[in-house]
């Protein structure tokens, strides 16, 4: 709804109808990413309490670390166990998971 009504404004079909239609699409849209990240971080808090295993194979967690980092990219050779690329930023998991660090 947000690029259509940006879309007709930018060619200036019916600017009054598509800048309230705009409005309300751009407040939707955040009320809703706001919900999904509080919603979101109340589940994971969920998912360490009764799944922790869940959440260290979300991770890609093979081995503890305490404070856990967060796993941007893992890729691990099936054949060899090896990992062939694992991009990482350090504290940024156990900060999500628990609200502070520990």
């Amino acid at each position: 709804m947000l690029g259509i009504s940006a879309y007709h404004l930018l060619r200036q079909n019916e600017p009054d109808l598509f800048k309230t239609s705009f409005r309300i699409a751009a407040i939707i849209g955040l009320v809703a990413s706001i919900s999904v990240g509080l919603f979101g971080h109340t589940q994971g808090q969920q998912i360490i309490h009764y799944q922790p295993m869940k959440l260290a194979s979300f991770e890609a967690l093979y081995d503890t670390e305490d404070p856990a980092s967060l796993s941007l990219l893992t890729i691990k050779n099936p054949f060899t166990d090896e990992m062939v690329l694992d991009i990482r930023i350090p504290v940024v998991s156990a900060l999500w998971n628990s609200t502070a660090l520990q």
